[in-house]
């Protein structure tokens, strides 16, 4: 629907004003289903909270289907974002609810025919229970010192998703088709991007556990760094140096550049953000952990509303300059911050998080702990 009232295939009439607002209402939508979620999950279980998404996904796609309006539009794309938003069952989050056949049977769809799955299995039940004696309040998750490096790296993975444009890419598409030679629809190029979206996500799931989690994300922050840096000259040429020949031989570079930007975005932070979401936070803070960060994630709205004032003053160049610094700035934030987390158990991950004080600040949360129930 999006791209047919891009390209004036539709009836309704949509000022810019008004498209901005469908694009990017969804974030509102998506604050909303995690703070739904964090009662709807703890409460009834993932099953319930999935299903619960899936009528608002076909209540969006009703308004989408009988749009005669920009508001509908408006509706449907919200409601979408609220859908977006569900945690699956985990053999950790079984345990914690006490159901430990159920734990079982999920871990050995996990596993497959594993002979290690039963000891794996009473690993994670001990960590439950250690975990879950610290009664936690969702304030307590921002108090506590033994959560701060696990908020600091999520939450500036988040920022960083915003403003290096690995979630507000698809403003490229238009700029490609505006001020390049290229021959293509605008159809053709979503169905392109899509396709590289899907392979790029798909090869992460094949590397996360090979390379690991950080190498990753240094590979991939690196891509699309250079990436933005091969596109943006092209558009600075473009607008400055009257050099039509010379850049119809390059009418590709930009197309390329962004596809591949697009690539390394889905390779490494789009797909592994959730990921680390889950194992950054302990078990007893995770789905509050968990919906801080997209409620966090809601400085998106005021940052992609931005984007056409930035591009107003710098232009597009200067926009993906902007970005390809951002995204290298990711790579060395990485680097420095995130410890590595594949193959380590959820005691491993948050002892690596917390240091050599790691245990000594757990004896003191448990201290406090038992202080509160007096």
């Amino acid at each position: 629907m999006i791209s047919h009232i891009l390209n004036r295939r539709t009836s309704i009439e949509v000022n810019d004003t008004e498209m901005s607002w469908i694009l990017y209402i969804t974030t509102p939508g998506y604050i909303f289903g995690s703070l739904l979620t964090l009662f709807v999950c703890d409460r009834y279980g993932r099953r319930p909270t999935l299903l619960l998404s899936a009528v608002f996904y076909f209540i969006g796609m009703i308004f989408s289907a009988v749009a005669n309006a920009a508001w509908m539009l408006c509706v449907s794309q919200f409601l979408w974002g609220i859908a977006c938003y569900s945690i699956p069952e985990s053999p950790y989050y079984l345990i914690k609810k006490g159901n430990i056949d159920q734990a079982r049977d999920a871990l050995l769809r996990l596993r497959g025919d594993c002979p290690t799955a039963g000891s794996e299995l009473e690993r994670m039940i001990s960590e439950v229970k250690e975990e879950m004696q610290n009664s936690t309040s969702f304030f307590d998750l921002f108090r506590r010192i033994i959560y701060v490096k696990a908020i600091v790296i999520v939450f500036g993975f988040k920022l960083l998703q915003h403003i290096s444009g690995m979630i507000s890419y698809q403003k490229f598409y238009f700029r490609i088709l505006k001020e390049s030679d290229l021959v293509i629809s605008f159809n053709t190029l979503i169905l392109i991007a899509l396709g590289v979206q899907t392979v790029a996500a798909i090869l992460a799931t094949l590397l996360v556990d090979t390379l690991g989690r950080r190498r990753l994300l240094i590979f991939s922050f690196i891509g699309a760094s250079m990436s933005l840096a091969t596109a943006a000259p092209y558009f600075y040429l473009r607008s400055a140096v009257p050099a039509e020949q010379f850049l119809k031989s390059c009418a590709n570079v930009p197309l390329i550049a962004v596809l591949l930007f697009i690539f390394m975005s889905f390779a490494g932070l789009n797909s592994v953000i959730r990921l680390l979401e889950v194992e950054m936070f302990p078990i007893n803070v995770r789905i509050m952990g968990i919906v801080a960060v997209h409620v966090f994630g809601s400085i998106g709205l005021p940052i992609n509303k931005l984007y056409y004032t930035v591009e107003d003053a710098i232009g597009v160049a200067g926009v993906m300059g902007i970005y390809a610094l951002i995204a290298l700035i990711g790579a060395v934030f990485t680097y420095f911050l995130l410890p590595e987390t594949k193959g380590k158990s959820l005691s491993e991950i948050q002892h690596a998080l917390q240091g050599k004080r790691g245990k000594n600040v757990q004896e003191m949360t448990n201290i406090e702990g038992n202080l509160h129930r007096f």
